[in-house]
């Protein structure tokens, strides 16, 4: 079930650096919708040990898996260049 799926990615997410481990994993799956949902929740998760994982999906095959893990990266504030004015 969607609704289910996305509640326990929500919940994992909430949880910090304990869901962290069990969302990167979901990120292994075969199951495109189980990528999208953990790359989400990683997004939304604001853990430092989710940026590799985070790194390592911009590779997934799946665009919204991507755009996930660019959200997530661009909410840490990585990419992001900084200059004196």
């Amino acid at each position: 079930d969607g609704l289910l799926a996305r509640l326990a990615s929500d919940a994992l997410s909430a949880m910090g650096s304990v869901g962290t481990s069990a969302l990167a994993e979901a990120l292994q799956s075969s199951s495109a919708a189980a990528r999208i949902g953990a790359a989400r929740a990683l997004a939304l998760n604001l853990d430092p040990a989710a940026i590799p994982a985070l790194y390592a999906a911009l590779e997934d095959a799946s665009n919204m898996v991507e755009y996930w893990a660019i959200e997530g990266l661009e909410r840490r504030g990585l990419g992001m260049v900084y200059f004196p004015p």
